[in-house]
Parts: structure tokens; C-alpha cells; sequence
């Protein structure tokens, strides 16, 4: 993921992001070094993918993210999921 995430891309990126986990053989990692900017849709389009795969690796988190998971965004109810 790169760039702001946000509704305006949201249905473009759900694509490519469904496409990539269609052909996804092993476990999902992302990486959201270089995620300028990210509200709500974007955190709905990681839900979405977490749910989708088998499991799920963050390899790099911005600070944009960083932030949602501080306002709120709450990892332990997603921990045995992302690990």
C-alpha cells in the first residue's frame, strides 16, 4: 500500500487488493511504509484483507497507521488474527 487511503481509492484498491488474495498461496504481509495518509476506509480495507487470508503479517507500519491504531483502533481484538 502506498499514498492516502481513503474512500476516493477505496473501491480501486479493494480490486487490486482481492486480485492479490485471489492469487495468494501462504500468508498475507503488508506493508504500509509508505502510506502517507490513511482514515477509516483504509483501516476497513485491512479488516477485509485480514479476514481474506490465512494470515497476516505487518512488515512495516507509517505513522499514519500508527496513528489510527492509537485513536483507537484496537489490536487486541485483532492480534490473534494479524500474528
Amino acid at each position: 500500500m502506498w499514498g492516502e487511503i481513503d474512500q476516493s481509492v477505496f473501491d480501486r484498491v479493494e480490486a487490486e487488493a482481492s486480485a492479490h488474495l485471489d492469487a495468494l498461496d501462504g500468508p498475507l504481509q503488508i506493508d504500509t511504509s509508505r502510506v502517507s495518509f490513511m482514515n477509516v476506509a483504509g483501516v476497513r480495507l485491512l479488516a477485509r484483507a485480514a479476514a481474506a487470508a490465512p494470515a497476516v503479517t505487518m512488515t512495516s507500519v507509517s505513522l499514519p497507521l500508527g496513528d489510527m491504531v492509537q485513536l483507537g483502533w484496537r489490536p487486541e481484538l485483532a492480534a490473534e488474527r494479524l500474528s
